[in-house]
């Protein structure tokens, strides 16, 4: 799971502006332009026989040589090398060998980063972030010493506050993961994978609360693989007919899936059988025993024996623009142009475009690395074959053939060791009087138990997961999209349960595999469908409507479950 998170948020949320301009920075002629620039920066602009504008004929149809001219641009963009003084195409660069991958891993992990950077990287990644809602945090652990207090306004508070504590301490677990390595890291991401969801089952269950640890285990894995992989296939697949993922990496998902749903089926199945419980605990640690040790085998299997299956590239599908929205682009970019040339009569400039290149100096260079007509007008159409996105490759492309070695670390051990320390207990805080308030809060506003263990605390404690996902299906990212969300329903049916089970067992507390019949059928239903989906490694957006509806109905019926721990008074 450590290389699916790490580029799950690297592709999810990039605040590094290159990155985001993705015709900049790949494009060799601007690169070089930029480069001389630097080198030389008393030189003049220049100017070359290719500024002038795309101009359009009588019926709005690019002229003769503006097509001429954009073939040769594409030429240039693409990177052809068999036409002479052509830029070489902006490939991968050359395969290093181990010593200079360990040189410059040591040299990256022993750079000094200021206090200050690794603070801004932990609270605000980037401007839009859910990490705005810390203020939550002291707030809900204050409230909770306060006399006289609503518990529903601890509980709201502290429930909010679990959300971006949830992504810091996931953050900071990947950065310890950059520091101690593959192997080491590889087993911190297995352990803290689903960190909230271990630290919620072990207070709710010192507090008693069986039914609280049970369907919020059971609630996180239909969460993921119902709403989250739902609302992934649902938005990733909008604007493309289908979108392709690893088949054998999904097959495999599946059958370990199945494996889940049976460890659930077999001990309940058993005590319903025999008409009493007093064989459920040694079947229960039994069965418990048997899944850590079939999820380490499943580990190995990933990270090890059959690692080249996870780094297989499966096919991407750009996404389709109807004619008005490219004519709205081409709208967007005549203006930019109409904008900059104003701008450089007024100031007596002659920058009229990046020389080599023949474009605008207010290009929108996006319109251009997607496919749309560019300077050609509103009438513009598609650019010539060869400009869109296939010849030009992103970023977001090339980081999915990287190794986990070439990940600068944002912060350093101490300060990663810190960050997973500080949110791990502030976690623990706010779930401790979390639980502490809910069966004030279902009393006396009449929730059910069920629903706020079964679909409340799975959405969010995983809420920083689930908008990075969503994030980069959208980006036509399947398989880190499938990664997330089918492998932390896999670590949680195979791992935290388990550990619950056996934790509970040390604790003298009656926590077993034995689960009512709803959420035994909630999770069949839910693994059957998901399977269904995914044995063809393809997804659209109708399969994500498929799965959000069954969350939905699952979700509605949970909240008139009438099953609360305790009687109120």
């Amino acid at each position: 799971m450590q290389r699916i998170r790490s580029q799950t948020r690297r592709l999810g949320w990039s605040a590094d502006p290159d990155e985001r301009n993705i015709f900049l920075r790949w494009n060799p002629v601007i690169r070089k332009h930029k480069k001389a620039k630097q080198l030389d920066p008393e030189a003049g602009p220049t100017s070359s026989p290719s500024t002038r504008d795309f101009g359009t004929d009588a019926n709005g149809a690019p002229e003769a040589n503006a097509v001429k001219q954009r073939r040769t641009e594409t030429t240039l963009v693409g990177g052809d090398e068999s036409q002479p003084g052509s830029p070489a195409s902006p490939t991968a660069p050359a395969e290093r060998t181990d010593e200079e991958k360990a040189e410059a891993r040591k040299k990256r992990l022993g750079r000094k980063i200021p206090v200050g950077q690794q603070i801004r990287a932990v609270l605000f990644p980037q401007w839009f972030t859910i990490n705005w809602l810390l203020f939550a945090a002291p707030v809900g652990i204050a409230l909770n010493y306060v006399k006289g207090i609503n518990p529903l306004a601890i509980f709201l508070i502290n429930l909010i506050a679990i959300m971006p504590l949830a992504g810091i301490l996931s953050f900071g677990t990947e950065e310890i993961a950059l520091h101690c390595g593959e192997a080491v890291g590889g087993l911190l991401n297995a352990s803290f994978g689903n960190a909230v969801e271990l630290i919620v089952g072990i207070i709710s269950l010192a507090h008693g609360q069986i039914i609280i640890t049970q369907t919020s285990l059971i609630g996180s894995i239909l969460s993921n693989l119902l709403l989250v992989l739902g609302m992934s296939f649902f938005f990733g697949g909008m604007g493309r007919m289908e979108q392709f993922f690893n088949m054998t990496v999904a097959q495999t998902a599946a059958s370990i899936l199945a494996l889940a749903v049976g460890s659930l089926l077999i001990p309940t199945a058993f005590t319903w059988g025999q008409g009493n419980s007093n064989n459920a605990g040694p079947i229960s640690h039994a069965t418990a025993i048997v899944t850590i040790l079939i999820y380490g085998a499943y580990l190995y299997f990933q990270l090890h024996s059959h690692a080249s299956l996870y780094n297989e590239e499966s096919q991407k599908v750009q996404k389709q623009r109807s004619p008005k929205s490219m004519k709205r682009r081409a709208i967007r970019a005549q203006k930019k142009r109409d904008k900059a040339h104003a701008k450089q009569e007024k100031h007596g400039s002659k920058r009229g475009s990046v020389t080599g290149v023949g474009l605008g100096e207010g290009v929108d260079r996006q319109d251009l690395a997607t496919g749309v007509g560019v300077g050609t007008g509103v009438g513009a159409g598609p650019a010539m074959p060869g400009a869109g996105d296939a010849a030009v490759p992103t970023h977001m492309d090339r980081t999915l053939h990287e190794d986990d070695d070439e990940e600068e670390p944002s912060l350093s051990f101490v300060g990663s060791l810190v960050t997973l320390c500080a949110a791990t207990a502030l976690i623990g805080l706010c779930a401790e009087f979390l639980i502490d308030s809910i069966s004030e809060v279902t009393c006396e506003y009449h929730v059910s138990e069920y629903w706020i263990g079964l679909i409340l605390l799975p959405i969010v404690g995983n809420a920083a997961e689930h908008v990075t996902s969503i994030s980069v299906a959208i980006k036509d990212k399947m398989d880190l999209a499938i990664g997330v969300c089918v492998g932390s329903s896999i670590q949680i049916a195979m791992m935290v349960l388990p550990l619950m089970v056996i934790i509970g067992w040390g604790m003298g507390k009656d926590m077993t595999y034995v689960f009512d019949a709803f959420s035994l059928v909630c999770v069949f239903i839910s693994v059957v469908l998901v399977s269904a989906l995914i044995q063809d490694g393809k997804s659209h957006w109708f399969e994500g409507a498929l799965l959000c509806s069954l969350y939905v109905i699952i979700a509605t019926a949970s909240y008139f479950y009438p099953k609360n721990s305790g009687a109120c008074t």
